[in-house]
C-alpha cells in the first residue's frame, strides 16, 4: 500500500506530455535567439578588412588574365598551371568573405577549383572556357571588393594598441610591400625612362592594401604618407607621366625602407622579439638595393664604391713605386 502511494506520487509529478511540448518549443526558441545573436554578432572589422584587402591583392596578382590569354589563344598548359589556380581557391576559402562580398567569392572559388582540376588533367578544351570565365567573375569580384573597402577603409582606426591579430596584419602588408618591386621600379624609370602598362595597377593595388591595415600609433604617420605616396605615383604612371613618375618613384623607395625599418622595430616589440633576429636575413637584400640605388650624380652606389676601390689601388701602387725608387 506504501508502495502504490509512492507511485501515484511519483506519476503526478511528472510532467504531461503537453508540458514537454511547451519546454520543448520554449527552448527552442532559446537556440534560435542565440544563433541569431552569433550570427549577427558584430565581427572585427579590422580583421574582416585585412583579410579581404590581402585577398584581393593577391587575386589580383596571380595572373589569371594572362592564363587566360595563353590558354585561349595558344592552348599551352604550364605544369604550374593547375597548383597556381588550386592555391589562390584555397586561399579565398579561407577568407570570412562579407555578406555583400560572400557569393561572388563563392562563385569564383568554384570556377577556380573546376579550372585546377581541367588543368591538372592537361585538358586544354575544358580549361579555355573555364579560364575565361574565371578571369570574368575575378574582375567582378576584385571590383565588387574595391566598393566595399573603399567603404570600410573609412572606418578603420588607425593607432589602436594590441588590437587582436595586429601584428599578423602588419607582417602580411610589410611583406607584400617589401616584395612589390619598389627598387626595381625606381630604377627603371630613373635610368631606363621604362614605364609599362602594368605599372599603375601594381602600385595602386598596394596603396590599397596597405589604407586597409589598422596601423598602430607608431606606424600610423608613415604608413599615411607610405599611401599618399604611392597614390600620387599610381596617378602619374597612369596618366604615363614619366617625369613625374619619376621622383616619386624614387620617393616611394625611399620611404618604403624607412617605413619597412620602423615596422620591424614594432614587430620586435609586439611579439617580444630582437631586432637583430628580424633583421638577419635581410642584410643582403637592403645591401643590394643600396648598391643599385642611383646618386645624384648619375652613378649608382655600387659603381661609385668601385671606383672608389679602383683609385685607393692606384694610389697604393704609386706609393709602392716611390718606395721602389
Amino acid at each position: 500500500e506504501h508502495t502504490h502511494t509512492e507511485t501515484e506520487q511519483a506519476e503526478s509529478a511528472a510532467p504531461t506530455l503537453a508540458e514537454l511540448a511547451t519546454s520543448v518549443a520554449e527552448l527552442q526558441t532559446q537556440v534560435a535567439d542565440l544563433q541569431a545573436q552569433i550570427a549577427n554578432a558584430p565581427q572585427d572589422d579590422a580583421a574582416v578588412t585585412s583579410q579581404v584587402a590581402t585577398a584581393i591583392y593577391l587575386l589580383d596578382s596571380v595572373g589569371l588574365h594572362d592564363l587566360d590569354e595563353r590558354l585561349n589563344g595558344e592552348g599551352i598548359i604550364d605544369a604550374g598551371d593547375s597548383g597556381m589556380v588550386s592555391r589562390v581557391a584555397r586561399l579565398l576559402s579561407a577568407v570570412e568573405w562579407p555578406t555583400e562580398l560572400a557569393a561572388d567569392a563563392h562563385s569564383l572559388i568554384d570556377v577556380l577549383n573546376a579550372l585546377a582540376t581541367a588543368l591538372g588533367d592537361d585538358n586544354v578544351e575544358e580549361a579555355a572556357p573555364l579560364a575565361t570565365q574565371a578571369h570574368e567573375v575575378q574582375h567582378g569580384l576584385s571590383h565588387a571588393a574595391e566598393h566595399w573597402l573603399g567603404e570600410m577603409t573609412m572606418n578603420v582606426q588607425h593607432g589602436a594598441a594590441d588590437a587582436p591579430g595586429q601584428a599578423f596584419r602588419v607582417t602580411s602588408a610589410i611583406y607584400l610591400l617589401d616584395t612589390v618591386g619598389l627598387h626595381d621600379l625606381d630604377v627603371r624609370l630613373n635610368e631606363e625612362q621604362d614605364l609599362q602598362p602594368g605599372d599603375a595597377g601594381t602600385v595602386e593595388r598596394v596603396a590599397g592594401l596597405l589604407s586597409a591595415v589598422d596601423w598602430p600609433e607608431a606606424l600610423a604617420s608613415d604608413a599615411m604618407s607610405m599611401t599618399n605616396v604611392l597614390t600620387d605615383l599610381s596617378t602619374a604612371l597612369a596618366d604615363d607621366d614619366l617625369e613625374t613618375a619619376a621622383p616619386l618613384a624614387t620617393q616611394a623607395h625611399e620611404v618604403q625602407h624607412d617605413f619597412s625599418h620602423a615596422a620591424e622595430h614594432w614587430l620586435a616589440d609586439a611579439t617580444g622579439a630582437h631586432d637583430d633576429d628580424m633583421r638577419a636575413g635581410e642584410g643582403e637584400e637592403h645591401s643590394h638595393a643600396e648598391d643599385a640605388s642611383v646618386n645624384e650624380s648619375g652613378t649608382s652606389a655600387h659603381e661609385h664604391a668601385e671606383d672608389e676601390h679602383a683609385e685607393e689601388e692606384h694610389a697604393e701602387d704609386e706609393h709602392s713605386e716611390d718606395k721602389g725608387d
